[in-house]
């Protein structure tokens, strides 16, 4: 629990805000391979100096400073090279590579690792963050972490990190892509009155806000990557959904899977989707009809 006592209510929020889906191909998208034991998967990353896949573990309350939370090293095709590649986090939530740098949103504090020793490089506290939770690399290399409770977006670059925004029509902050001009941002939405979220674009310019799908709530949003000819794929946790935003920001269903549908990543050049499973433990493919490379 966070320090104003509101975080295990958010997180309860999510299982009972929908309903899960049944699990379902769709969309040219078809199953790859699965693999097990991990223990809250919340984020996957592709590292593509390594071709690997580094996986966050929650490993129980994730709001929670109890040390159990590590992050796992995957091969592309499913096999659990290092469970415990780095362990000793608390509840290591969102992931992003830079580099041989690894960063994750550790409740308050966002983590640098050096992915050649498999150490811990760095620190960033954030005295009075709330619920530290995805993480986004810009172009610049400059890293961004969505702040959930606290209606924020803070950045790291060179070594300094400040609140880039904090402003409460961010709707609980989740997801986010960092694009030339713009950050697009899931959010979460209003726990209380069990309102959806929405989809969000953030100019780099001026910080105006406004809404991508042209007005109204999507889902509760986790995770948002870009998809092929101007398309996004975001996750919906509870619903247990991959939806797509087209260009028109017409939304669409891409996946039914489960509740627990996490922060995935969609690795274009392979045409995949590596999606965690918060709640049952697993990491799961999807192939596109594409193929890729």
């Amino acid at each position: 629990m966070n320090k104003n006592g509101r975080t295990n209510s958010w997180v309860g929020a999510l299982l009972f805000l929908f309903t899960a889906g049944a699990q379902a191909e769709g969309a040219g998208f078809s199953p790859l391979w699965e693999a097990a034991g991990f223990a809250n998967p919340e984020s996957v990353v592709h590292d593509p100096a390594e071709n690997v896949l580094y996986v966050s573990n929650v490993n129980g309350d994730p709001a929670a400073r109890d040390g159990n939370g590590f992050i796992s090293k995957v091969s592309m095709d499913g096999q659990v090279l290092a469970l415990e590649w780095l362990k000793g986090l608390n509840a290591p939530k969102g992931l992003a590579v830079v580099a041989a740098k690894l960063y994750t949103a550790d409740i308050d504090t966002i983590i640098e690792i050096d992915t050649k020793t498999a150490a811990i490089a760095n620190r960033y506290p954030v005295t009075d963050a709330k619920f530290m939770n995805d993480v986004a690399a810009g172009l610049d290399g400059a890293i961004y972490v969505s702040d959930t409770g606290a209606n924020r977006i803070y950045r790291l670059l060179k070594g300094k990190l400040e609140i880039w925004l904090e402003d409460p029509a961010l709707d609980s902050p989740n997801g986010l892509l960092i694009e030339k001009e713009r950050i697009l941002v899931g959010t979460l939405g209003d726990f209380q009155t069990k309102r959806p979220g929405q989809f969000l674009a953030v100019s780099m310019a001026d910080k105006m806000i406004s809404n991508v799908t042209g007005g109204g709530t999507i889902g509760v949003i986790d995770a948002v990557e870009p998809g092929p000819g101007g398309s996004y794929y975001l996750s919906d946790w509870p619903a247990g959904k991959i939806l797509v935003v087209k260009g028109t920001g017409e939304v669409a269903t891409l996946l039914e899977i489960k509740m627990g549908t996490a922060d995935f990543d969609f690795i274009q050049a392979s045409d995949m989707l590596v999606i965690p499973l918060m709640m049952d433990g697993k990491v799961t493919a999807y192939k596109g009809a594409g193929g890729g490379k």
